[in-house]
């Protein structure tokens, strides 16, 4: 099984692996088949609760920071775990730096979600150089599969296209970045509220 990034939101969110996938400009057959992993990620190597060197985790509110767990993996042993808090809150997991090439790229991941639909959800951001952080699709990213489900209504991300409600198992999230992220470094933040 290839290394995957899971988000399990609701009870758990969880990030078991994450990839950006490089492939060149002309279409492969399968959209998702990597030509090269140029980043993975899959939280194996650390002790629970510990992140790998260089990933950050932040919260407020009543959410709490993600950390590692033994428990609902994709693939075991580890995967990474924030709350869906019931009176509002926060949580990001961001990447360390990423340095990208000069060719098309993708990130691959698997997530499984469960949340208050419209009110709570998941958003996925990213960085470029030194600037700040933007939704991947206002960037210019373009979802493969496993897109936003809805905008949402309340909390912290109101108003945002966001993945809400139940997943109810693993879906795999492909994500076309922009072009623009050629030759840079990017960081990429999940955020839950």
């Amino acid at each position: 099984m290839m290394p995957s990034l899971l988000l399990f939101v609701g009870i758990a969110s969880v990030i078991v692996g994450a990839f950006i996938r490089s492939a060149p400009v002309n279409a492969q057959p399968d959209e998702l088949a990597p030509s090269v992993v140029v980043f993975s990620e899959n939280f194996d190597g650390v002790t629970a609760p510990n992140l790998p060197a260089g990933w950050v985790a932040t919260a407020s509110g009543s959410s709490v920071p993600f950390a590692t767990v033994n428990t609902i993996p994709d693939s075991s042993p580890n995967a990474v775990f924030t709350n869906d808090p019931f009176e509002g809150g926060d949580a990001s997991l961001t990447t360390p730096s990423i340095a990208l090439g000069n060719i098309r790229h993708k990130l691959i991941f698997r997530q499984r979600y469960q949340l208050d639909y419209e009110f709570d959800g998941g958003v996925l951001e990213l960085a470029i150089g030194a600037g700040s952080f933007t939704d991947i699709i206002s960037a210019g990213g373009t979802f493969v599969s496993g897109g936003y489900d809805t905008p949402l209504v309340g909390g912290s991300l109101s108003g945002r296209q966001a993945w809400t409600g139940d997943s109810v198992t693993y879906v795999t999230t492909g994500i076309n970045l922009p072009a623009n992220t050629s030759n840079q470094s990017i960081r990429l933040r999940w955020r839950f509220g």
